[in-house]
């Protein structure tokens, strides 16, 4: 008789939005394991599917369940279709989520997995007032109850472990991306930037920087930046101030982010911890800029540097020096010698470390000693 794999049911609130690809890239390299999707609301974006499985689809009274569940942390059509997918384990994406089905996998005495990213524990426990008082006590439950938490470098675990969880309790394992074959050598051109437009991201000091190129450079080299947030308009304002190109190209799918990458001369990633204490954990996207063999410029900042050694697959500076990145984008835009070298650099490291199949095989590994630890700790 084939023994049948045992299943993991993935909980993110809302599946999914476009700018969680990272998720579906994970869900898509298990093998070990069968991965069932589950949130709350199902999200129009290109990386939402038709077999994501949503607990509340429309109409009042699913409205009135949806924020039972939001404010109270508990919901019987929750319990219930946990119950029906009859699935070995819970991995939940960020600590917020996490408080959603915790107490469903306490009652239902299956293992629990929870992903750290970020803000879940750098930014939400800073909050003030009850709100931020509410999120302290949530995310102290979560981390008690999970028994594993994945966190995406090294400087969220050290975050956690800051929050008072043991180090024996935390793996550092990033997601990954895609493997896909090495780009061919061919004129680069251009700086670019994706992600979202809030203050972490340090658009407004990429705008600075590029300002302070020479003319000549920003003539050849434009900037183009794909995203969209809640700055874009500001930063749109302050980008018709400054000499040459800057081109905002809003969200676009991930196949054209990857040709945007394998055609810039530089992939800027000015990253920068914001005043309400939010920091990257990892951002995913330098895992695809490392991919297609694109120089890194950018902060050391959080996990950034656990990619991206300075010097050997990109460059990097303090925070906040926005005239050292000026000069970090003009030596790669200017020495052709050096950008292939920090890009070769970088798909190396990318070949070795983060492909999401490979990470995604440590991740399945990880939930088979969760599971023989639960099973041992139940006496079974």
């Amino acid at each position: 008789m084939v023994k049948q794999h045992p299943k993991v049911l993935i909980w993110r609130w809302g599946w999914l939005a476009r700018s969680e690809t990272f998720i579906r890239s994970q869900i898509d390299t298990y093998e070990a394991w069968i991965p069932i999707a589950l949130g709350a609301e199902r999200v129009d974006s290109d990386v939402a599917r038709p077999n994501d499985t949503v607990l509340f689809k429309g109409g009042v009274w699913d409205v009135l369940c949806r924020e039972f569940l939001r404010v109270f942390d508990w919901s019987p059509r929750l319990v219930r279709s946990v119950k029906e997918l009859q699935v070995d384990l819970i991995h939940a994406h960020f600590g917020g989520d996490a408080s959603r089905v915790r107490g469903v996998a306490k009652r239902l005495n299956l293992p629990f997995v929870v992903t750290l990213h970020g803000s879940d524990v750098t930014a939400r426990p800073r909050g003030k007032g009850l709100r931020g008082i509410r999120n302290r006590c949530r995310l102290k439950n979560v981390l008690r109850d999970a028994d594993l938490l994945i966190a995406v470098s090294s400087h969220i675990a050290d975050a956690a472990e800051k929050l008072g969880v043991e180090a024996s309790k935390i793996k550092v394992l990033p997601i990954g991306v895609p493997w896909t074959p090495a780009p061919a050598e061919h004129p680069r051109r251009g700086v670019l930037f994706v992600g979202r437009f809030v203050e972490k991201k340090g658009v407004k000091e990429l705008l600075e920087a590029y300002s302070l190129l020479p003319q000549h450079l920003r003539d050849v080299h434009p900037l183009t930046l794909i995203g969209d947030g809640p700055q874009r308009h500001e930063l749109e304002s302050q980008a018709k101030h400054l000499g040459g190109t800057v081109e905002f190209l809003g969200f676009v799918t991930p196949d054209r982010v990857a040709a945007r990458l394998s055609e810039a001369a530089v992939f800027a990633v000015p990253s920068h911890t914001a005043r309400n204490g939010d920091t990257e954990g990892l951002p995913t996207v330098v895992f695809e800029a490392a991919r297609s063999a694109t120089p890194i410029v950018g902060y050391s900042h959080a996990g950034i540097p656990e990619a991206v050694e300075n010097g050997r697959e990109g460059l990097l500076v303090d925070e906040h020096d926005v005239s050292a990145l000026a000069s970090n984008m003009e030596r790669v835009l200017v020495d052709s010698v050096l950008a292939r070298t920090l890009g070769k650099a970088a798909r190396r490291r990318f070949e070795a470390e983060f492909t999401v199949s490979e990470c995604t095989r440590v991740l399945e590994h990880h939930y088979g000693d969760v599971l023989d630890q639960k099973a041992r700790r139940s006496g079974l």
